[in-house]
């Protein structure tokens, strides 16, 4: 039973976290802050690189909390 809980919390919290991130990233999405959008940096606005380095912070998160790599680190190491 206490395998089924730490599992089922390790969800909620990273249930929680990609939450707060999609929260942050809806938020400047509807107010886009005009430092932010009208400049640019390396080609393209501070927002957009904004959006894709917590686009890929979730995606990291989702790969390794739910497709299970954590457990793939030992997997790699060489013998």
């Amino acid at each position: 039973m206490a395998h089924a809980q730490s599992h089922t919390k390790r969800i909620w919290n990273v249930f929680w976290i990609l939450s707060a991130i999609t929260i942050v990233e809806v938020i400047l999405g509807i107010y886009k802050p005009n430092s932010l959008h009208l400049t640019s940096i390396l080609g393209t606005s501070p927002l957009n690189w904004i959006f894709i380095i917590l686009t890929l912070a979730k995606a990291y998160g989702i790969t390794w909390a739910f497709m299970h790599m954590e457990g793939e680190k030992n997997g790699l190491d060489a013998p």
